[in-house]
């Protein structure tokens, strides 16, 4: 054997001896349908996510908006919304708590200011909040009070059922609401009053938004046929499942 052919054959003895690391992946498929998520190992973990998209649904007011947009094609009206720019911070926050800040990095303080504190850096003075701020726990609640509050002093009444609709109309400037026209897109779905009597409401912008983050958007849908045993299957009642006992 020639040298260069021995140094070939420690070259692949050694290759052969060296530990090799194997990962073996096993992935559940989304489930399709309520009982293929109760018969889930994540069995769970997908209730919990139901339980938080009908909580949202409940906080977001969805039916309720659905109730407004009927009630606008039925008096002829049509639905328009606004924005109220810096909305938590127009509230004021809880009396009997002090809430500080440390002072953010790109928040410049004159050497005036500095010397009037009698100090050198701005790392030794802190900020007193004295408005509700975006994050805090009780932001949301205290700019609903305010609002409530604001609308009640314009002469309006809040409705017995259901509790979270409130009317109030372009006289509010005291809040200064920001016209938006129409209504095009609420919490991210897409409304089209498409005549007189008709309002859709769906999700396509943001699944199409979602698409094109994910790279997906030049990619072509692949239709695929049913098999011939789903013609096989006989017809009955619908039974629901709660999956597995």
């Amino acid at each position: 054997m020639t040298g260069t052919a021995a140094q070939k054959a420690r070259r692949n003895d050694e290759e052969s001896n060296r530990p090799v690391e194997e990962i073996n992946s096993v992935r559940e498929e989304d489930p399709k349908n309520y009982g293929q998520a109760m018969k889930s190992v994540q069995r769970k973990k997908w209730l919990t996510a139901m339980s938080k998209e009908l909580q949202a649904f409940e906080d977001n007011g969805l039916i309720t908006v659905k109730v407004v947009l009927m009630l606008a094609l039925r008096w002829g009206v049509p639905a328009r919304h606004g924005d109220i720019p810096n909305a938590y911070v127009k509230s004021d926050k809880e009396e009997h708590l002090d809430i500080y800040l440390e002072i953010p990095q790109w928040m410049k303080i004159q050497d005036g200011t500095l010397r009037q504190f009698g100090v050198q850096e701005k790392s030794h003075l802190a900020l007193k909040l004295k408005k509700s701020l975006y994050g805090l726990k009780q932001a949301g609640h205290l700019w609903s009070q305010l609002l409530h509050t604001r609308l009640e002093e314009a002469g309006f009444m809040q409705s017995s059922s259901p509790r979270m609709v409130e009317l109030f109309f372009e006289a509010m400037t005291c809040l200064s609401i920001k016209d938006l026209g129409e209504v095009r897109k609420f919490l991210g779905m897409r409304v089209s009053l498409e005549d007189e009597e008709t309002c859709t409401v769906d999700k396509q912008a943001t699944i199409e938004e979602m698409h094109e983050s994910h790279g997906l958007k030049e990619e072509n849908g692949v239709r695929a046929p049913i098999s011939e045993e789903a013609d096989k299957v006989r017809k009955g009642p619908v039974l629901l499942t709660t999956g597995p006992r």
